[in-house]
Protein backbone atom coordinates (compact mmCIF):
# COMPACT_ATOMS: atom_id res chain seq x y z
CA UNK A 1 0.00 0.00 0.00
CA UNK A 2 1.32 3.60 -0.74
CA UNK A 3 0.80 5.15 1.74
CA UNK A 4 1.98 8.37 0.22
CA UNK A 5 -0.83 9.13 -0.97
CA UNK A 6 -3.32 8.46 2.18
CA UNK A 7 -3.97 11.21 4.30
CA UNK A 8 -6.30 11.93 7.04
CA UNK A 9 -9.80 10.69 8.70
CA UNK A 10 -11.86 7.58 8.57
CA UNK A 11 -15.04 8.94 6.96
CA UNK A 12 -14.53 8.36 3.19
CA UNK A 13 -15.14 11.87 2.41
CA UNK A 14 -12.32 14.02 0.95
CA UNK A 15 -10.87 17.10 0.67
CA UNK A 16 -10.89 17.49 -2.66
CA UNK A 17 -12.68 19.64 -5.01
CA UNK A 18 -16.61 18.11 -5.30
CA UNK A 19 -18.57 18.15 -8.58
CA UNK A 20 -21.86 17.99 -7.02
CA UNK A 21 -20.95 21.08 -4.21
CA UNK A 22 -19.65 23.26 -6.89
CA UNK A 23 -22.72 22.73 -8.86
CA UNK A 24 -25.11 23.79 -6.01
CA UNK A 25 -22.78 26.53 -5.67
CA UNK A 26 -22.97 28.12 -9.26
CA UNK A 27 -26.71 27.16 -8.92
CA UNK A 28 -27.38 29.41 -6.11
CA UNK A 29 -24.96 32.11 -7.30
CA UNK A 30 -22.72 31.20 -4.49
CA UNK A 31 -25.55 31.52 -1.85
CA UNK A 32 -25.96 27.77 -0.46
CA UNK A 33 -26.63 27.34 2.57
CA UNK A 34 -24.64 24.53 4.89
CA UNK A 35 -27.57 22.33 4.28
CA UNK A 36 -27.74 22.76 0.36
CA UNK A 37 -23.84 21.85 0.40
CA UNK A 38 -23.61 19.14 2.42
CA UNK A 39 -26.67 17.56 0.70
CA UNK A 40 -24.62 17.70 -2.30
CA UNK A 41 -22.02 16.19 -1.13
CA UNK A 42 -23.34 13.19 0.00
CA UNK A 43 -23.99 12.71 -4.03
CA UNK A 44 -20.59 12.20 -4.32
CA UNK A 45 -18.85 8.58 -3.94
CA UNK A 46 -16.99 7.81 -1.03
CA UNK A 47 -13.38 7.09 -1.80
CA UNK A 48 -12.96 4.47 0.66
CA UNK A 49 -15.18 2.43 3.30
CA UNK A 50 -15.38 4.12 6.67
CA UNK A 51 -13.16 3.68 9.15
CA UNK A 52 -10.83 1.71 6.28
CA UNK A 53 -8.15 4.45 5.80
CA UNK A 54 -7.47 8.33 7.47
CA UNK A 55 -7.79 10.69 5.04
CA UNK A 56 -8.26 14.43 5.88
CA UNK A 57 -11.73 15.90 4.66
CA UNK A 58 -14.81 17.55 5.06
CA UNK A 59 -15.76 15.19 7.95
CA UNK A 60 -16.28 18.50 10.48
CA UNK A 61 -17.98 20.15 7.74
CA UNK A 62 -20.89 17.55 7.65
CA UNK A 63 -20.88 17.59 11.66
CA UNK A 64 -21.61 21.29 11.23
CA UNK A 65 -25.07 20.12 9.30
CA UNK A 66 -25.32 17.14 11.59
CA UNK A 67 -25.61 20.09 14.55
CA UNK A 68 -28.12 22.14 12.48
CA UNK A 69 -30.01 19.04 11.98
CA UNK A 70 -30.21 18.34 15.78
CA UNK A 71 -30.40 21.90 17.32
CA UNK A 72 -32.72 23.29 14.53
CA UNK A 73 -30.59 25.76 14.73
CA UNK A 74 -27.89 27.25 12.21
CA UNK A 75 -24.20 26.12 12.78
CA UNK A 76 -23.13 29.74 13.94
CA UNK A 77 -26.09 30.72 16.29
CA UNK A 78 -25.24 27.50 17.85
CA UNK A 79 -21.38 28.38 18.38
CA UNK A 80 -22.47 31.67 19.55
CA UNK A 81 -25.36 30.68 21.87
CA UNK A 82 -23.49 27.47 23.04
CA UNK A 83 -20.04 28.90 22.90
CA UNK A 84 -19.10 32.46 22.17
CA UNK A 85 -21.52 34.14 24.36
CA UNK A 86 -20.78 32.02 27.73
CA UNK A 87 -16.85 32.64 26.48
CA UNK A 88 -17.41 36.12 25.82
CA UNK A 89 -15.99 35.91 22.27
CA UNK A 90 -17.30 39.49 20.74
CA UNK A 91 -15.21 39.20 17.26
CA UNK A 92 -15.86 35.78 16.15
CA UNK A 93 -18.15 34.95 12.80
CA UNK A 94 -19.09 33.22 9.74
CA UNK A 95 -19.88 36.71 8.53
CA UNK A 96 -16.41 37.74 6.33
CA UNK A 97 -18.84 40.71 5.12
CA UNK A 98 -19.49 42.29 8.36
CA UNK A 99 -18.28 45.65 8.37
CA UNK A 100 -15.99 44.62 11.37
CA UNK A 101 -14.09 41.82 9.61
CA UNK A 102 -13.99 43.97 6.71
CA UNK A 103 -12.14 46.82 8.40
CA UNK A 104 -10.00 44.34 10.67
CA UNK A 105 -9.42 41.35 8.93
CA UNK A 106 -5.96 41.23 8.47
CA UNK A 107 -3.89 40.82 4.77
CA UNK A 108 -3.58 37.47 3.00
CA UNK A 109 -0.86 35.64 2.19
CA UNK A 110 0.67 32.94 0.50
CA UNK A 111 3.99 30.99 1.17
CA UNK A 112 6.69 30.85 -1.33
CA UNK A 113 8.90 28.28 0.16
CA UNK A 114 11.70 28.68 -2.83
CA UNK A 115 12.20 32.20 -1.82
CA UNK A 116 10.91 31.85 1.50
CA UNK A 117 8.52 35.20 1.35
CA UNK A 118 5.04 35.54 1.92
CA UNK A 119 3.27 36.83 -0.94
CA UNK A 120 -0.09 38.54 -1.08
CA UNK A 121 -2.90 37.59 -2.24
CA UNK A 122 -7.10 39.07 -2.73
CA UNK A 123 -9.14 39.15 0.50
CA UNK A 124 -11.45 36.78 -0.22
CA UNK A 125 -14.29 34.48 1.77
CA UNK A 126 -13.13 31.26 2.72
CA UNK A 127 -16.35 29.75 3.41
CA UNK A 128 -17.69 26.90 0.83
CA UNK A 129 -20.44 30.00 -0.18
CA UNK A 130 -21.79 33.13 0.86
CA UNK A 131 -24.40 31.91 2.77
CA UNK A 132 -22.35 28.52 4.42
CA UNK A 133 -21.35 27.98 8.16
CA UNK A 134 -19.21 24.91 7.78
CA UNK A 135 -17.46 23.00 10.50
CA UNK A 136 -14.22 22.93 8.75
CA UNK A 137 -13.33 26.27 7.54
CA UNK A 138 -14.73 29.54 7.25
CA UNK A 139 -14.76 30.76 10.98
CA UNK A 140 -13.23 34.51 11.64
CA UNK A 141 -11.60 35.10 14.88
CA UNK A 142 -8.85 36.56 16.48
CA UNK A 143 -6.21 36.16 19.05
CA UNK A 144 -7.92 37.95 21.41
CA UNK A 145 -11.11 35.91 21.30
CA UNK A 146 -9.74 32.46 20.59
CA UNK A 147 -7.82 32.41 23.38
CA UNK A 148 -11.00 32.39 25.20
CA UNK A 149 -11.68 28.84 23.65
CA UNK A 150 -8.21 27.09 24.18
CA UNK A 151 -8.27 28.66 28.12
CA UNK A 152 -11.76 27.16 28.50
CA UNK A 153 -10.45 23.64 26.97
CA UNK A 154 -7.24 23.67 29.15
CA UNK A 155 -9.26 24.66 32.06
CA UNK A 156 -11.57 21.28 32.47
CA UNK A 157 -14.41 23.65 30.17
CA UNK A 158 -14.90 26.07 32.07
CA UNK A 159 -14.20 29.81 30.74
CA UNK A 160 -12.95 32.82 32.14
CA UNK A 161 -16.26 34.08 32.73
CA UNK A 162 -17.18 30.96 35.07
CA UNK A 163 -18.93 29.51 32.43
CA UNK A 164 -19.16 26.18 31.20
CA UNK A 165 -19.07 24.75 27.46
CA UNK A 166 -18.04 21.26 28.26
CA UNK A 167 -17.50 18.19 30.66
CA UNK A 168 -13.94 17.11 31.79
CA UNK A 169 -14.62 13.72 30.59
CA UNK A 170 -15.55 15.32 27.14
CA UNK A 171 -11.96 17.50 27.28
CA UNK A 172 -10.65 13.88 28.30
CA UNK A 173 -12.11 12.12 25.39
CA UNK A 174 -11.17 14.87 22.77
CA UNK A 175 -7.68 13.86 23.52
CA UNK A 176 -7.60 10.23 23.26
CA UNK A 177 -5.80 8.93 20.43
CA UNK A 178 -7.95 7.17 17.94
CA UNK A 179 -5.53 5.42 15.71
CA UNK A 180 -4.22 1.84 14.69
CA UNK A 181 -0.69 1.87 13.41
CA UNK A 182 -1.83 1.73 9.77
CA UNK A 183 -3.78 4.75 10.70
CA UNK A 184 -1.33 6.33 12.62
CA UNK A 185 1.53 6.05 9.84
CA UNK A 186 -0.84 7.95 7.51
CA UNK A 187 -1.43 10.65 9.99
CA UNK A 188 2.20 11.11 10.23
CA UNK A 189 3.04 11.07 6.23
CA UNK A 190 0.43 13.50 5.68
CA UNK A 191 0.70 16.14 8.24
CA UNK A 192 4.67 15.08 9.57
CA UNK A 193 3.05 15.54 13.49
CA UNK A 194 6.22 13.30 14.66
CA UNK A 195 5.21 12.61 18.11
CA UNK A 196 1.52 13.20 17.88
CA UNK A 197 -1.84 10.79 16.80
CA UNK A 198 -5.41 12.14 15.68
CA UNK A 199 -8.00 12.32 18.78
CA UNK A 200 -11.61 14.14 18.17
CA UNK A 201 -10.73 16.35 15.66
CA UNK A 202 -7.27 17.25 17.37
CA UNK A 203 -4.07 16.07 17.02
CA UNK A 204 -2.65 14.82 20.41
CA UNK A 205 1.03 14.45 21.92
CA UNK A 206 1.61 10.57 22.27
CA UNK A 207 5.59 10.27 22.62
CA UNK A 208 8.20 13.02 23.78
CA UNK A 209 10.96 10.98 22.19
CA UNK A 210 10.64 14.40 19.18
CA UNK A 211 11.49 16.79 22.05
CA UNK A 212 8.12 18.11 22.87
CA UNK A 213 8.20 20.13 25.99
CA UNK A 214 4.47 19.70 26.85
CA UNK A 215 2.87 16.70 28.02
CA UNK A 216 1.41 13.74 27.25
CA UNK A 217 -2.42 14.27 25.90
CA UNK A 218 -1.18 18.04 24.84
CA UNK A 219 -3.63 19.11 22.07
CA UNK A 220 -5.06 21.27 19.19
CA UNK A 221 -4.76 21.95 15.79
CA UNK A 222 -2.57 23.73 12.92
CA UNK A 223 -4.69 25.80 10.57
CA UNK A 224 -3.90 26.17 6.58
CA UNK A 225 -3.58 29.68 7.51
CA UNK A 226 -1.35 29.74 10.14
CA UNK A 227 -3.21 29.31 13.30
CA UNK A 228 -1.99 27.51 16.33
CA UNK A 229 -3.66 26.32 19.41
CA UNK A 230 -2.43 24.61 22.28
CA UNK A 231 -4.09 22.92 25.05
CA UNK A 232 -2.36 21.35 28.00
CA UNK A 233 -5.00 20.08 30.84
CA UNK A 234 -2.08 19.09 32.97
CA UNK A 235 -0.87 22.55 33.45
CA UNK A 236 -3.96 24.88 32.66
CA UNK A 237 -1.98 26.18 30.13
CA UNK A 238 -3.42 27.49 26.43
CA UNK A 239 -1.62 28.93 23.62
CA UNK A 240 -3.00 31.35 20.77
CA UNK A 241 -0.96 32.51 17.63
CA UNK A 242 -2.28 33.65 14.44
CA UNK A 243 -0.63 34.83 11.19
CA UNK A 244 -2.45 34.36 7.99
CA UNK A 245 -0.03 33.12 5.87
CA UNK A 246 -1.08 29.94 3.56
CA UNK A 247 0.57 27.09 2.85
CA UNK A 248 3.33 28.18 5.28
CA UNK A 249 5.23 24.92 5.65
CA UNK A 250 7.88 26.90 7.71
CA UNK A 251 5.85 27.96 10.62
CA UNK A 252 4.47 24.32 11.13
CA UNK A 253 7.73 23.43 11.27
CA UNK A 254 9.84 25.92 12.96
CA UNK A 255 7.42 28.81 14.49
CA UNK A 256 5.15 26.50 16.06
CA UNK A 257 7.64 24.03 17.78
CA UNK A 258 9.95 26.52 18.73
CA UNK A 259 7.22 28.60 20.16
CA UNK A 260 5.66 25.58 21.74
CA UNK A 261 9.24 24.73 23.79
CA UNK A 262 10.15 28.93 23.93
CA UNK A 263 7.00 28.97 26.40
CA UNK A 264 7.75 25.60 28.37
CA UNK A 265 11.36 27.32 28.88
CA UNK A 266 10.28 30.44 30.20
CA UNK A 267 7.76 28.83 32.42
CA UNK A 268 10.60 26.56 34.03
CA UNK A 269 8.32 23.83 33.43
CA UNK A 270 10.10 20.06 32.93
Amino acid sequence: MDFSKLEEYLSGLSYDASPSVNKVIEETNNEASTMELINALAKDTLLFNPGERWKYSKSHDVLGAVIEVVSGMKFGDYLKKYIMDPLGMKYTTFDFFDPYVQEHISGFYEYDGVNQVAKPLPKTNSNWSNNAQCGGAGLYSCTEDYILLMDALANGGVGKTGERILSEESIEKIKEPQLDLLKQSQFILSHFKKGYSYGLGVRTLIDKGYGARTPLGEFAWDGMTGGYGLVDTENHIAICYMQNVSGCSYAWHNVFPETRDMIYDILGIE
